[in-house]
């Protein structure tokens, strides 16, 4: 083998590493923004507080946009939720919906996590 072959190949072997380690790189930065609940902009504490309590939560579930809380007693501190950044709060009679926008489902997880 001479020279020019040699480099061709270790050129076709970084060339391979570099694509490798993109697909790589890709893929893992989708699995973190989908699970993520590390970078949430309220305070999760306040919003248990403003919800009565652990004690006070049976359920929790999320949409892309809402976090579905179904509660043992709704008369929660509204205000309080609303300072934490909700632009919306729905109440029935053994539930509360608060709209919290993108990072819904990353809030549900973070308080299911809270009560388990």
């Amino acid at each position: 083998m001479d020279l020019s072959n040699i480099l061709l190949i270790i050129g076709i072997i970084l060339l391979v590493a570099v694509i490798v380690y993109m697909i790589v790189v890709k893929s893992l930065k989708n699995k973190t923004v989908k699970g993520n609940i590390y970078h949430l902009t309220i305070d999760l504490n306040a919003l248990i507080v403003a919800l009565k309590g652990k004690e006070n939560i049976n359920d929790v579930s999320a949409t892309s946009s809402k976090v579905r809380f179904e509660l043992k007693d709704t008369h929660v501190d509204v205000e309080a939720i609303k300072a934490l950044g909700a632009s919306g709060i729905v109440e029935s009679n053994n539930s509360i919906t608060i709209i919290f926008g993108k990072q819904s489902q990353s809030i549900c997880d973070a308080i299911k996590g809270e009560l388990s």
